[in-house]
Order: C-alpha cells, then sequence, then structure tokens
C-alpha cells in the first residue's frame, strides 16, 4: 500500500465514523453558531460595521470551531490504544498525518459554509450578495487556504497533545500563538475579497505559510507520535 492510499484509506475511515457517531461536526457548527450568536448580541453596530467585522468574526469562529474538532482528531485512536497500531503498520507514518490532515480540512470546510450563511442571518450584512464569480471564487480560495493551513499546524499539535491528561488547556495555548499570522492573514484575505480588492497579497502569504506549516508539521509528526 502507497502512502497517498494509505492516507486515504484513514481520512475515510474517520469520514465515515464521523457520519456514523456524528461527534465533532455537529459540536464544531454547534460552537461556531454561539460564537455568532455571542457577537449578535453584545455587539450592537449598524450594517456598515457589521459588514467591516464579518471578516474577524467568521475567522475567530473558523479557529474556535477547527480548534474544537482537533480536540478529537486522534482521540478515538489514543483512546483505545489503536495509534499503535497505525505506526506499527507497513507503511509511512507520514500516511497518518496526511490522512488526518484531509479528514480534519473537509469538516472544517463543512462547517465553513453554513457558519457565512448564519452570519447573513444574525446580523444581514449581504456578504455575498454583491459579490461577483471571481469574488466568490477568491473568498473559497482564502478559505481553503486558511483552513489547510490551520489543520496542517493543529494536527501535528493535536497529536503532541493527545496522551496528554490536559490536553483540552495545552492544545489552545500552543495552537493560538503559533496560528496567529495565518488568522491576521486570513481576515486580511477576507476583507479584501468582500471588498472587491486584490487580494494576492493575503493570498500569497496564506499559500506560503499553509506550505510551509504543512511541510514544518509534516516533519515534526513522526516526533510527536514518538512521544
Amino acid at each position: 500500500m502507497t502512502t497517498f492510499s494509505a492516507a486515504a484509506a484513514i481520512a475515510g475511515k474517520d469520514l465515515l465514523s464521523e457520519a456514523r457517531s456524528r461527534e465533532r461536526l455537529p459540536a464544531m457548527l454547534l460552537f461556531a453558531a454561539l460564537v455568532l450568536l455571542v457577537m449578535h448580541f453584545a455587539i450592537g453596530l449598524d450594517s456598515a460595521d457589521r459588514r467591516d467585522l464579518a471578516p474577524g468574526v467568521l475567522q475567530t469562529a473558523f479557529l474556535f470551531a477547527g480548534t474544537l474538532g482537533l480536540y478529537r482528531s486522534f482521540a478515538p485512536e489514543t483512546e483505545a490504544m489503536a495509534i499503535h497500531g497505525l505506526m506499527l503498520g507497513p507503511v509511512d507514518r507520514s500516511a497518518i498525518y496526511f490522512g488526518k490532515l484531509a479528514s480534519g480540512t473537509l469538516l472544517l470546510l463543512a462547517v465553513q459554509i453554513p457558519v457565512v450563511l448564519l452570519y447573513e442571518l444574525f446580523f444581514r450584512a449581504n456578504l455575498l450578495g454583491g459579490q461577483s464569480v471571481s469574488g466568490l471564487l477568491l473568498f473559497g480560495a482564502i478559505l481553503l487556504c486558511f483552513s489547510l493551513g490551520f489543520m496542517a499546524l493543529g494536527t501535528t499539535v493535536a497529536a503532541i497533545c493527545a496522551a496528554t491528561p490536559v490536553r483540552e488547556v495545552l492544545l489552545p495555548l500552543l495552537l493560538f500563538p503559533l496560528s496567529a499570522p495565518l488568522l491576521i492573514a486570513g481576515v486580511s484575505g477576507v476583507r479584501a475579497a468582500m471588498a472587491g480588492e486584490p487580494v494576492w497579497e493575503a493570498a500569497r502569504f496564506l499559500v506560503l505559510a499553509a506550505v510551509a506549516f504543512v511541510s514544518v508539521s509534516w516533519m515534526c509528526f513522526e516526533f510527536a507520535l514518538e512521544e
């Protein structure tokens, strides 16, 4: 079995397990919706301000939802001691990383679409109503790059924290400071895409950050599993 096919099998296993248990995705959606609901009642703003704040509020909701999903990304294997079976498999251990990265990214992307629609419902900011097709594609590309970079970093951090008794505390303490540049670039990119402005600077940073996070996390992942 090649590394690619093994990674696809691990990702498929995670997604199938999620479809049966419905443990991570509903919790991620609910948590992101609660973030929007709190912002809705805590911030009294006119429609223009709501639109201006949308990139920051949305990226914050995605950040928290993604972190909640990462809490349980390695939990089934760790609790059942199945992670050792995966490590002893006849494939490179990077297959575990890329499988977990793929499933986590797909789950986060599945959260983002309803969260954007919920923001429209709560704040009535008309985020996407005036967007052209190219603007919507840029908006989606920014979210994809942010999701990939965040999950690339978060997968390795979650593997480090999975075996610790304080993973609920340790995971955000390690993940949030490291992902701050990605969050800032994501906010800038979404704001530029919504305003119809050039997004290449933010997009270039997000792509480079995603590639860097994938590369560095991939190299560190085996050491994280050993720990």
